[in-house]
């Protein structure tokens, strides 16, 4: 008896040391972390009145403590005594590691080993990327980051060259006897090297929110960095040297501030998706709508209340098209008023990015497509993703590049996620890339959907599910398909339907879930998942692209609200065509909206035309299909999306989220509207929707919100080659309340009004254009062997 009670004693001993020592956690903030591990120190006291593997509050999720009261803050700040930790959002924490570490001086030749997740075989996908954990990786070390709450950080290490022109590229090279490969010049490569989380983003707040209102401030530098997110190196953009940026968080009733020093050769600005920005339409970031671009070594801050606003948002640029190039990332806001619950819904949750990615700059890209004689890859289409990205990783086949690039298969390492066994883990996912639908799915795990943008929603049960660009859902997944060190793998496939088919090598990514205990260790776990794939997820050739309401039926918002009767009724009909880029002359494919393709005088935003008393009727730098709602009611607005070809376009609303009250096939008009039934009882509340080729939509707005709202494709190519219109919601409110701080107009100081902005310019599209070119568009697409 007294060798039983000395061996349970030292067995607990044991389990308090190991509880003491930090574990192989995935936290990003260096407080949570440590708020978890104050809580292990515990256990071994609480060891010694349970068995050897309970917990202390009879729960399935392991040993955890109870949610605490929000009400009990200790040390309130002083009235006015500037901003407070949520606690600490985005400060501190184990460092993000380096993407890829430096570049190499020759490539190395990519792996033999056969895809794994895609044909359900268990080798590492092709590219045969390591296990960063194990003893042979070559996963470098990881840096300590730049903290966001000291403000920017030092200039790049190296003085950014000249880019080079990218209107034509070198001749292609052939790989084999089966690809063509275009070669375009890479910029020279900057000495700093990107950071990144392979785990994702860890909220902070979600359970702990305070009682009064505050500031939080965050310090943006916007930075070129080298980086190999998929193994292929190449120069990127970054916010704090971060791919992707840091995560912003903070509670409904804030006030966000956000000091941007762009330090890149090229103008910026940051658009904030999803935020009403009520009164503060300047600060919705979007150059020659809202303001004037943030000039290469200068300064902006943003400033907006978070008044009417709670869950899952992102920033992303809004200059040309920055956020293919890394500018973007994470806002999760939180509040009393969400009825989703930490310990009640779910007990832990993660951010996850799903992004596609180019080895080529934006800036190529665009300028190819803005001229139908030379294109990108030989085809005025827009391309095809090079690879898809989880937290930022991916894997590429190196084998499928031109032999003059630096491309390391086994550079990459794995995103992985970690949850305690038998918990529930709230996923966060947000579409960042500039292109693709992206279906993600867990082997052995169905997804609760649980939010659709910034709506809580009914659950709904998917196998997979479907995220267009800008689009975000929170999935809940039961950690219950296996054990402790189980691991499983997380999948994120193109649908490649709505990019007219894709060829070549498979570009789809995958990430790791795995299982840990109470203490965020995994024991004997194997480094690479075994598992297979669902046997029904979706043909990424053959299925629509199309959203969760279609598929599932209605979405019910956790809270109601029905939609209000409407004073107006307005048509979008978006459309493919042939337009005259005015810059240059040369036509290009691209779209429009009522037979108007935008054109964006970068430099004389809407916004201040409105202001000084303009009509955007007779305004010379105001080429732009809108609508104008000039009194606080509802107004029903139409999107025709009329292409024969199977395109699905994401279409963004800024500012205030819109009701989906109605969708369908073929065209509608407001003469037609009242012959369908439409959903006014709590329709789905949303800010961005997916309209399949030859369909319509819907949108409800209420417009109590004032300002210039642009609606556009959230496909950065399409929004690049014109596929943008804007509404005007309460004009005579802009006019006379609206006030122009004075860095807002110092953005403009200087600069010429006639300019039009790179990528987002466009021309005038003929009046018989109207009619559907996809012919055209399928002739112009280069044939591959």
């Amino acid at each position: 008896m007294r060798v039983s009670i000395q061996l349970y004693f030292a067995v607990a001993l044991a389990l308090l040391a190991l509880a003491t020592a930090t574990p192989a956690e995935d936290y990003d903030q260096a407080p949570a972390a440590s708020t978890q591990r104050s809580w292990k120190r515990l256990l071994g006291f609480c060891i010694l009145g349970m068995p050897l593997f309970g917990d202390c509050n009879n729960s399935p999720g392991g040993f955890r403590p109870p949610p605490p009261n929000p009400w009990q803050v200790p040390n309130p700040p002083p009235f006015g005594g500037g901003p407070q930790p949520l606690p600490p959002v985005g400060g501190g924490g184990p460092g993000p590691g380096p993407i890829g570490g430096g570049p190499s001086p020759t490539p190395t030749a990519a792996s033999t080993s056969t895809p794994g997740p895609t044909g359900g075989a268990t080798n590492p996908p092709s590219g045969g990327v390591t296990d960063p954990t194990s003893p042979s990786s070559t996963a470098p070390t990881a840096p300590t980051p730049a903290n966001n709450s000291t403000g920017p950080t030092s200039p790049t290490d190296a003085p950014v060259p000249t880019p080079t022109d990218p209107a034509v590229p070198t001749k292609p090279t052939t790989i084999g006897t089966t690809a063509s490969i275009w070669s375009y010049p890479q910029a020279e490569l900057p000495s700093r090297t990107a950071s990144t989380k392979p785990a994702g983003y860890t909220p902070t707040g979600g359970s702990y929110i305070w009682p009064w209102k505050q500031t939080r401030t965050y310090n943006f530098n916007i930075q070129y960095a080298q980086a190999a997110p998929d193994g292929f190196l190449r120069r990127i953009r970054t916010i704090n040297g971060e791919y992707p940026g840091p995560m912003i968080e903070a509670n409904q009733g804030d006030t966000l501030v956000i000091n941007v020093v762009n330090q890149l050769d090229i103008p910026q600005s940051i658009h904030w998706h999803g935020m009403r920005q009520n009164f503060t339409n300047h600060m919705d970031g979007v150059p020659g709508v809202h303001q004037c671009s943030i000039p290469p070594g200068g300064s902006y801050t943003y400033r907006f209340n978070l008044d009417n606003e709670f869950g899952t948002f992102w920033y992303h640029g809004h200059y040309a098209n920055s956020m293919a190039d890394g500018v973007y990332g994470p806002l999760i806001i939180h509040s009393r008023n969400d009825p989703l619950k930490q310990y009640q819904h779910f007990d832990s949750e993660r951010v996850m990015m799903l992004t596609d990615w180019q080895h080529d700059d934006s800036m190529i890209i665009s300028k190819g497509l803005m001229d139908m004689s030379v294109g990108y890859r030989g085809s005025p289409a827009p391309p095809n993703p090079d690879s898809i990205l989880i937290n930022g990783i991916g894997q590429t086949d190196c084998k499928s590049m031109q032999q003059d690039v630096q491309c390391r298969a086994k550079q990459s390492v794995y995103a992985e996620v970690k949850g305690s066994y038998g918990s529930k883990l709230r996923l966060r996912i947000i579409n960042t890339g500039t292109h693709a639908m992206i279906r993600f799915s867990i082997d052995k795990h169905r997804l609760q959907v649980v939010e659709v943008d910034d709506t809580p929603i009914q659950p709904v049960w998917v196998n997979e599910l479907a995220l267009n660009s800008a689009q975000r859902y929170s999935v809940v997944v039961q950690l219950n398909q296996g054990w402790i060190g189980d691991s499983f793998w997380m999948r994120a496939r193109p649908a490649g339907y709505c990019l007219g088919g894709i060829k070549g090598p498979d570009i789809s990514a995958v990430g790791i879930l795995r299982y840990t205990d109470f203490l965020g260790l995994t024991w004997n776990s194997k480094p690479i998942p075994n598992t297979q794939p669902w046997h029904d997820l979706a043909d990424i050739q053959k299925s629509p692209c199309v959203d969760l309401d279609e598929t599932n039926g209605p979405l019910v918002p956790m809270i109601p609200q029905s939609a209000p009767s409407t004073y107006d009724t307005v048509s979008f009909h978006s459309s493919f065509g042939r337009f005259i880029d005015p810059a240059s002359g040369k036509p290009f494919f691209g779209f429009g909206y009522n037979g108007i393709n935008f054109n964006n005088y970068i430099n004389d935003p809407l916004l201040a035309q409105l202001e000084r008393g303009l009509d955007l009727n007779n305004s010379a730098h105001a080429h732009t299909a809108h609508f104008v709602f000039p009194t606080v009611g509802a107004v029903d607005i139409i999107i025709n999306q009329e292409d024969t070809a199977p395109f699905a376009h994401p279409f963004h609303l800024h500012g205030r989220p819109f009701m989906l009250v109605g969708r369908g096939k073929g065209i509608m008009t407001p003469e037609l509207l009242h012959t369908v039934q439409l959903n006014t009882q709590n329709p789905l509340r949303r800010d961005t929707v997916t309209i399949d080729h030859e369909s319509w939509a819907v949108l409800r707005l209420i417009t109590d919100t004032p300002g210039v709202w642009p609606i556009h494709c959230h496909i950065g190519w399409h929004l690049a080659v014109g596929k943008m219109g804007v509404v005007v919601v309460q004009p005579d409110t802009i006019k006379n309340r609206f006030s122009r701080p004075a860095d807002w107009t110092n953005l403009c100081a200087g600069t010429d009004p006639d300019e039009l902005g790179p990528a987002r310019r466009a021309g005038l599209l003929p009046p018989q254009a109207r009619a559907r070119h996809y012919a055209d568009e399928m002739a112009a697409r280069p044939i591959e062997a």
